[in-house]
């Protein structure tokens, strides 16, 4: 799948949000009083600021470019500060069949949070309350999917034939305690990730890793492999936290396993991608809240390239040991700018002080100046301040980042992972877009991106059209799980927001894409893709196979499980392993097709993208 794959008319509708009209009306309604000014002004000096302190390593054409640009918003601040952020409007809804505020039993079509990915077969909506119910819906069902907060990408929780049903777990949204013996805390599967931080943070506990984005069910960020950044075992990814599983299972009845009692079992139903049954209650590991000390890092592209040159010099154990006393490392990638900038935290030996730092939490990023910056960002992105160059997009991602992405000084581990989180609501695109992340083993990282860099998206141009958002480079530590993402070896992750607003509907840009996913999936990076984000629409079973080692054992567990394949799905990723033959065809138009990812037709030159299509043959 690719970007281009839309339709035109889709995307011209998310170009401009609030429409010609709306902006004009507001602009001179006169919203921007003393206060509003004041906020813009906060937020230039702050990125002028900024802009000093990365000239060194930061692309200085671009650096040169963004300085002038803020030279000309000092004249107009009090304008700009006049339009509020249209983010909130700029991403259609999803259909009423997801709020189980609505009736019951409401026919529909899933699709994910943003409106932008749709399943094609109807499916009937449940939103059971308890485990009876739940069963029930289960047993008399013949295809069956569960969903949470519809945060995913993936064709995996679409219905394929009749008498289905589509069940919503926000309603089974209990935190059922704490464990203080075990270390443990016993959920539903239709809690929020936020929530659950919240209630665990008010106990003065915090999981032992969490996701960069947190408004997903603990069910589904379990099952898709969702991650956060850490090289210690255990604490990457929620599937690596869990102790204990009671999954629904194709007949309606519950099974219950343990990592101590059945290790087999929970290596396969950890990250089960919604195959194996209805996660209907979880128990994950937590610990005690605890003091860390941050600080952040700045690398030029070349810097940084030397810098994983080294680390691959000394072997995997090197990240290992400067992992240890780390609880993560968050790494942003400003392609346009061309730098990078990391959040380095340590864990601090003082004692946690809960009256001095639980203060700190009120603090989000819509305070003062950052509310300002998504005004910018929302201007900048829709095209309503005149020539803004794409590098200050990414400049006022970097202030917002730095500034209260990143624990800076002393906080709480509960904070930064909340303020972690407002972050990345404000810097996400506006809009609909497609997530791709890619995960490479370690050993291939400086292989993988000094190539992508110097030689796949080495220029200006390219790296403007492509990346709209500054992308995120996290660490995973080795997984035992049969299709857990750092399964084999630890891996580096890149994860990408293709911010389809942005977009020009062109074949070169698909092909560019291309490349770039080839690049991954191929010798140079041997990656994979993340379960629960864009890319899997055409893998095949042996594309599949070659990216997970251990996909072919799940499928024996998935098989004895659910003989009758009600949690399957027609992805030809669950086929018993043929590889899905045909061939691109297409009218008044060239098609290809991309050796890295069989059974997917590539973009058209001299026609539209939807001319060509896959049909299946010898």
């Amino acid at each position: 799948d690719t970007p281009c794959d839309k339709d035109d008319g889709a995307l011209l509708q998310l170009r401009d949000p609030m429409g010609p009209t709306q902006i004009d009306a507001v602009r001179g309604a006169g919203g921007g009083d003393g206060e509003g000014h004041r906020k813009s002004q906060d937020l230039l000096l702050g990125l002028e600021g900024l802009l000093e302190e990365v000239r060194s390593t930061a692309d200085e054409a671009t650096v040169q470019g963004i300085a002038e640009f803020l030279r000309k918003l000092n004249q107009s601040a009090k304008e700009w500060g006049k339009i509020p952020n249209p983010s909130a409007t700029s991403s259609p809804s999803v259909k009423d069949v997801h709020d189980c505020d609505q009736a019951a039993e409401t026919v529909g079509v899933w699709q994910n949070f943003q409106g932008d990915t749709d399943c094609t077969v109807p499916s009937t909506f449940f939103c059971p309350t308890s485990e009876l119910e739940l069963r029930a819906i289960v047993e008399s069902h013949q295809d069956v999917r569960a969903t949470g907060l519809f945060h995913s990408w993936t064709p995996f929780t679409c219905t394929d034939g009749p008498k289905s049903a589509t069940i919503n777990m926000l309603r089974l949204n209990q935190i059922l305690g704490i464990d203080t013996e075990q270390g443990v805390v016993h959920v539903q599967g239709g809690v929020r990730t936020h929530a659950l931080m919240e209630y665990l943070a008010n106990h003065g506990y915090v999981l032992k890793g969490v996701p960069y984005w947190i408004e997903q069910s603990i069910a589904g960020a379990v099952a898709t492999s969702t991650h956060g950044s850490d090289l210690r075992s255990g604490r990457d990814s929620l599937s690596s936290m869990v102790k204990e599983m009671h999954i629904v299972l194709a007949n309606g009845s519950v099974a219950h396993f343990t990592r101590d009692r059945d290790p087999e079992a929970m290596r396969a139903t950890k990250v089960g991608v919604g195959k194996l049954g209805v996660t209907y209650q979880l128990s994950l590991e937590i610990e005690r809240d605890y003091r860390m000390r941050g600080s952040i890092r700045r690398w030029s592209e070349n810097l940084f390239l030397e810098w994983l040159s080294d680390a691959r010099g000394r072997g995997s154990s090197y990240f290992q040991d400067e992992a240890l006393r780390q609880t993560g490392l968050n790494i942003f990638w400003f392609p346009i700018m061309g730098m990078l900038s990391g959040n380095q935290h340590i864990i601090a030996d003082t004692a946690v002080d809960t009256a001095l730092f639980r203060a700190s939490m009120k603090r989000t990023v819509l305070d003062d100046g950052p509310n300002s910056a998504v005004n910018l960002l929302a201007q900048c992105a829709s095209g309503n301040v005149a020539d803004c160059p794409p590098g200050m997009r990414e400049l006022v991602d970097l202030y917002i980042f730095e500034t209260y992405s990143f624990c800076r000084g002393d906080c709480l581990a509960s904070n930064d992972m909340v303020t972690n989180h407002e972050a990345a609501r404000v810097t996400e695109p506006l809009g609909a877009y497609d997530q791709y992340e890619f995960a490479f083993p370690l050993q291939k990282a400086h292989e993988c991106l000094s190539r992508l860099m110097t030689d796949v998206v080495p220029g200006y141009e390219a790296r403007r059209r492509l990346f709209a958002t500054p992308i995120l480079m996290r660490f995973m530590a080795e997984t035992d799980s049969y299709l857990g993402l750092s399964e084999g070896g630890a891996r580096m992750l890149l994860n990408f927001n293709i911010n389809l607003a942005l977009r020009r509907h062109e074949a070169w840009e698909c092909t560019q894409w291309d490349d770039v996913v080839a690049h991954f999936l191929g010798h140079n990076c041997s990656g994979r893709h993340h379960w629960g984000k864009t890319g899997w629409e055409h893998v095949s079973a042996t594309d599949a196979l070659a990216m997970f080692p251990q996909l072919g054992t799940f499928k024996k567990v998935m098989h004895a499980w659910d003989p009758t394949g009600k949690f399957r799905g027609s992805q030809p990723v669950w086929a018993g392993g043929a590889v899905r033959r045909g061939r691109c065809e297409g009218s008044g138009a060239r098609c290809s097709e991309k050796a890295a990812q069989a059974s997917m037709c590539m973009c058209t030159a001299g026609g539209d993208y939807d001319q060509c299509q896959w049909v299946p043959g010898n």
